[in-house]
């Protein structure tokens, strides 16, 4: 779509039904439109096979978590700033809260972490 053209038939219109210091004013504000360019800029496409395989899923283990992040280009500090609306101990998430009880990867409590008590049910 061509955004000079559609604002420039917007105020031809409008030229019709206001007075001549008012069109003055719409033609003046043609000066601060700021063009910016459209699309995504990670990416020429999408993909949904990429993003399964390389964003961290609900139920991934740390260390899974860790190592793609590392793959991404980001630290653990990355990682933290990323999780941070995910108070630890006081979430409501299904999907962090699996995570939290299943470091070891494999379906049962992780009883070094048993924070079970700490964490509001949902």
């Amino acid at each position: 779509m061509d955004l000079t053209a559609h604002f420039t038939k917007i105020l031809e219109r409008e030229r019709k039904y206001q007075e001549p210091e008012e069109v003055e004013i719409a033609e003046d504000l043609n000066y601060f439109l700021i063009w910016v360019p459209l699309g995504r800029r990670d990416s020429r496409g999408a993909s949904l096979s990429g993003s399964n395989s390389n964003i961290p899923a609900p139920n991934n283990t740390l260390q899974t978590i860790l190592t793609k992040s590392k793959l991404q280009g980001l630290d653990i500090v990355d990682l933290e700033a990323l999780s941070g609306s995910h108070t630890m101990g006081k979430t409501r998430c299904v999907s962090f809260r699996q995570r939290l009880y299943n470091q070891s990867g494999n379906e049962h409590p992780d009883y070094a972490l048993d924070l079970r008590n700490s964490v509001l049910t949902a």
